[in-house]
Parts: C-alpha cells; structure tokens; sequence
C-alpha cells in the first residue's frame, strides 16, 4: 500500500505517533545527558570543597 493511497486520519495519527516517539526519544535523551552533567558537577565541587578545607587546614597550621 502506497502512502499517497492512505487516508487522511491515518496520515494524521502516523504523524502524531511519531512527534510523541520523537518526543519521548527527546526526553530520555535530555535526561540521561542531565544525569551526566549533573555527575560531572557535583564531582567539581566536592573537588572545590575539599580544596578550600585543605586551604582552611593549612591557614591554621601557619
């Protein structure tokens, strides 16, 4: 069955399914990079943290 031989309704709900499958794809995608950043950060800035209290231990040491 050729696409041009289809009914309009069905044109229209291939369409929708594939904005919402697009969508979702877009959504998990964004999530999964979100974890990562998120990761990556929240390792920066123990790193940051733990620097300032070594500066902090050293401060009082001199």
């Amino acid at each position: 069955m050729q696409f041009k031989n289809w009914s309009v309704s069905k044109k229209i709900w291939v369409l929708l399914f594939g904005v919402l499958a697009l969508t979702l794809a877009a959504g998990f995608g964004m999530t999964t990079y979100i974890g990562r950043v998120e990761a990556q950060v929240r390792s920066e800035i123990q790193n940051y943290e733990s620097r300032i209290r070594l500066a902090v231990q050293w401060r009082g040491v001199a």
